[in-house]
């Protein structure tokens, strides 16, 4: 994949200590309580105690070494979960008290059962904290088939409500207040819409990509969309995928479209049609395309700022 980039190297502005409260996501718990109406808390560490974090890419997902209720466990940060999940095992051998099922939880093409877990704190060390309620799921046949351990599933529940920078450069992340992380000098800084939306063409034309880190391609585009914008005459390359399910599936996908999102376009592109995207997108903005600079996501100050290497 060529890309061509209208900007050049930015600096961050220094991050500042937060306490917030993020919502968690609407079900019934055990004692018929809203979970919508019980409040997690974010704490990001003030800056003297505060280091950039490391992350292990591991087939273009990005996973970081975390404590969960005192345990060393790896967790894969996904906007595109809504909520934050801890492997049912996990959750038990932690000690976290695990409640009944509450509902489903969408993971593409299947779901799977969920249950609520009271107590969590999951320490991400030199940035945050994040602790609470949440939900376990068993992950067992997704981490199989990624072929590395995957204990939580940080979700869009929090990452949504913070600013931060995947900095591929250097494997580091770093987190902050909404608003807080500030490039210095030009950057391609691109709008968000519908929360991790954006604007793009492919081939030429207009579609909708949800930004989802969990995704480690390009794009991958809803079959109907897939058909507007991919000539039937373009021979295609047939595959495997797999949803948080754990289950392998057919694919199919081209290697030579051409994408626009903001100031940046590519060609020599990898686009594949999904068998089911959960957003109400065109399709999704993977890992493959995001981790081919440093950038920030901000769902909260609507932006994307991608930032060259240099």
């Amino acid at each position: 994949m060529r890309i061509v980039m209208l900007a050049s190297l930015v600096a961050l502005a220094p991050t500042a200590s937060l306490q917030a409260q993020v919502p968690a996501r609407q079900g019934a718990s055990p004692d018929n309580r809203s979970i919508s109406s019980i409040e997690h808390t974010v704490t990001i560490l003030p800056a003297q105690q505060s280091a950039p974090t490391p992350f292990q890419s591991f087939k273009g997902i990005i996973l970081i070494k975390v404590k969960i209720n005192g345990r060393d466990g790896w967790a894969m940060l996904d906007n595109g979960f809504g909520h934050t999940v801890i492997d049912l095992d996990f959750a038990k051998v932690a000690g976290l008290k695990i409640g009944p099922i509450v509902g489903t939880i969408d993971l593409g093409p299947a779901s799977a059962p969920e249950r609520l877990i009271e107590g969590m704190k999951i320490d991400v060390p030199g940035q945050l904290i994040l602790s609470g309620m949440g939900l376990s799921v068993d992950l067992k046949s997704f981490s199989n088939t990624v072929g590395h351990p995957i204990d939580a599933v940080i979700g869009g529940d929090y990452l949504d409500k913070l600013s931060f920078l995947v900095a591929s450069s250097n494997n580091t992340l770093i987190f902050a207040k909404t608003g807080d992380i500030i490039p210095k000098g030009k950057a391609a800084i691109i709008p968000l819409q519908k929360g991790a939306q954006l604007a793009a063409e492919v081939n030429g034309k207009s579609v909708n990509l949800a930004i989802d880190l969990g995704f480690n391609g390009v794009v991958q585009l809803k079959k109907e969309v897939w058909e507007r914008v991919i000539s039937s005459k373009v021979s295609t390359v047939d595959g495997m995928t797999s949803s948080a399910d754990g289950v392998l599936r057919p694919s199919r996908s081209v290697k030579d479209a051409t994408l626009k999102v903001g100031g940046i376009s590519a060609d020599g592109v990898g686009v594949a049609v999904g068998d089911r995207i959960a957003t109400s997108a065109d399709g999704l903005l993977g890992t493959g395309f995001l981790t081919k600079f440093d950038f920030i996501l901000d769902v909260g100050a609507n932006r994307l700022v991608a930032i060259p290497f240099g």
